[in-house]
């Protein structure tokens, strides 16, 4: 969809004069835009959409039928009862009606539960992450790590990561072309 200041400028130079190739060439739209625009007079068009109603009786008796196949569903709607919908806005309106199954939880053995799941806590320093897994994964030593005080002073560590960042300036260049 066209923006509004980008409508009114296509319809501005047009009253100014310029060609419809010249001004989708300058604001890089397509010349059936500029066209459209200049029909609509610059302005954005009301499109009035009207939610379609479908019997609740009819959409029940049909899931019945289908054994519960929303595609079968809108075929039959479609071919049968000659109404013209979007597979989506039946899905949606089974949905909203409570006709359709409800979904499979995701697992049998994790209950589907907001805030169930296990959350991860990436606050605690690099380090105190190792020493959380081993101890999680039952391990019975910890592992020795000697820190260089120089390293404790690097912006890298200060922030909790184990290394700098790598250094990609060595790709910006192009590659020179040795074959002659």
């Amino acid at each position: 969809m066209i923006e509004a200041d980008k409508r009114k400028a296509v319809f501005l130079l047009h009253q100014e004069g310029m060609g419809g190739r010249e001004i989708a060439r300058r604001l890089n739209v397509s010349r059936n835009t500029v066209d459209t625009i200049i029909k609509q007079g610059g302005v954005m068009p009301e499109v009035q959409r009207t939610r379609q109603v479908i019997e609740e009786q009819l959409l029940r008796r049909l899931y019945a039928e289908c054994d519960g196949f929303a595609q079968r569903i809108h075929e039959r709607l479609t071919e049968e009862e000659g109404l013209e919908l979007k597979y989506s806005t039946l899905t949606r309106m089974l949905r909203e009606l409570g006709i359709s199954k409800p979904s499979k939880a995701r697992c049998d053995r994790v209950p589907d539960e907001p805030g169930a799941e296990m959350q991860h806590d990436t606050t605690i320093n690099t380090f105190e992450r190792i020493i959380a897994l081993n101890v999680t994964q039952g391990e019975r030593t910890l592992p020795s790590v000697e820190i260089d005080e120089d390293f404790k002073k690097r912006d890298s560590y200060q922030q909790g990561r184990l290394t700098d960042p790598p250094d990609l300036s060595n790709y910006d260049d192009e590659p020179e072309n040795n074959h002659e």
